[in-house]
């Protein structure tokens, strides 16, 4: 069974600040002269957000999923900081996945929605507004 840890969370509009906030408590919980493989959606800013925080210290790929009629059609999975060849000696390494995905956090989004009443939605698709 494996469990996944929320290290950070940060409630509000998906801004600078609060991607800088939420990736500055990430990575004073795990760094510690490790390198770390982050894997995200395409949001602008996770990019520089992670170079400034983290330095080499941080490989972040996107995953950037484009949606069609409700269905997700195609996934484009990008390098965004790291080479190629650290990303691909940082999945090597991983034991979650040989992929770059964003599975489990958004089982743990599921999750969460499901278990408080406020974020419950009345369907599964995805929110619009």
């Amino acid at each position: 069974m494996r469990f996944v840890h929320l290290l950070a969370e940060r409630i509000g509009r998906r801004s600078y600040k609060n991607a800088r906030s939420v990736l500055r408590a990430v990575c004073d919980q795990i760094l510690r002269g490790r390198t770390v493989l982050v894997a995200s959606d395409g949001l602008d800013y996770y990019p520089r957000v992670a170079r400034e925080v983290s330095g080499p210290m941080c490989r972040l790929g996107q995953v950037l999923k484009v949606r069609r009629n409700d269905r997700i059609t195609t996934v484009e999975r990008r390098e965004t900081v790291g080479t190629l060849e650290q990303f691909a000696e940082a999945l090597a390494t991983s034991e979650d996945s040989v992929a770059l995905n964003t599975s489990f956090v958004g089982r743990l989004n599921l999750t969460i929605r499901q278990g408080l009443a406020y974020l419950t939605r009345r369907s599964f698709a995805h929110c619009r507004w």
